[in-house]
Order: structure tokens, then sequence, then C-alpha cells
């Protein structure tokens, strides 16, 4: 089963220049056009730079997110940095590496640690994107199949490591991603 990494990216501004450097590009504007090609729309908020395959996993990811960032794959992210790097003068903007940040598609974790709603606490759940507005993941419980949002500190993956959200993206081939809007905030 194949990995997927996906990486967020966040910039410091996004003057004119900044977009259009992403879509002069000769390798961007062709991922543009075979995700088009494929029935992807452009977003409004985040730029995605991914294969096609790998979208609709990006997508879920840049739901939250605004013009000044980019979800990008491994094969494309030089590539941004690098038509960035570009820009001169007053448009020139840099990365916020800080703020790159992985999220952690379709682990099975433990939710543990809370103290409002302890019943969670010791129940079996997959996560399914990061809310980056309340930094939280939302995850679906095994159970009855209810979505709640967690603080990372609260869950645990397999061998008692904790989940945390600023590393790589690892999406399995075959998770199914989808988009959550009545979640419940743990």
């Amino acid at each position: 089963q194949e990995e997927i990494h996906l990486f967020v990216l966040e910039f410091s501004r996004t003057p004119e220049g900044f977009h259009r450097v992403l879509e002069e590009d000769d390798e961007l504007t062709a991922c543009t056009i075979a995700l088009q090609h494929r029935g992807f729309a452009a977003s409004c908020g985040a730029k995605i730079f991914v294969d096609p395959y790998q979208y609709k996993a990006a997508a879920t990811q840049a739901l939250e997110l605004q013009s000044r960032h980019v979800v990008v794959s491994e094969r494309y992210m030089e590539t941004v940095l690098a038509a960035v790097r570009r820009l001169k003068g007053k448009n020139k903007v840099h990365e916020k590496c800080e703020n790159r940040r992985e999220v952690v598609l379709g682990n099975h974790v433990e939710v543990t640690g809370l103290v409002d709603n302890t019943k969670l606490n010791g129940q079996m759940g997959t996560t399914f994107r990061y809310v980056q507005a309340k930094g939280r993941w939302a995850v679906r419980m095994d159970a009855d199949g209810c979505e709640v949002l967690v603080l990372a500190k609260n869950l645990r993956l397999k061998d008692d490591e904790l989940l945390v959200k600023n590393t790589f993206i690892h999406i399995p081939g075959d998770s199914a991603v989808s988009v959550s809007t009545g979640a419940k905030t743990y």
C-alpha cells in the first residue's frame, strides 16, 4: 500500500506576484491542467499542487486554509519554493518554515486524557483531517461513527506514540477522506 506525502506550506503574504509565479511556472501549470482534466476545480483559498490521485486528500486539507497557503506533494514542493524564491522587490515573500506541517490521515488512534468527556477515553477512532482553525484533529470514532475534534495531545498512536501536527503527511493510498461539518470539540 503506497503512502501519500503532502505538505502544507504557509507564506508571509500574497502579493499579485506570488500568484503569478505559481500560475506561470511550466511544471505547476502542467499540474493544474492535469487536475482540471480529471475534473478537479481550483480552490478559492489555498493553492494545490499534487498528482490527481492525491487531490481529494489535499482538497480536504485546504478547506481551512487561506490564499497564503499551498498544499503540495513532495514532487512539486521544490518547484513551488523555487518559483517563490524568484520574487524580488515589493513582491518578495518567504515561507514561514515554522508553520510547515503534517496532517496524518487514516491513522488509527486511541483517545486518552480527556477531562470533560471521559467516556471517550480508551475508545479507538481514525483521524481524517486536521482542523487548523480549532487546532484539533477530526476523528471518526469506531464505536458509533461519531465525528469528534480532539487535541493532538489527547490522541495516541500504536506503540504509545503521541500524534503531533508538525511533521509529514502520511495518507494511505486507499484511505477514504470525507469532510465533517458537525463534529463535537474536545
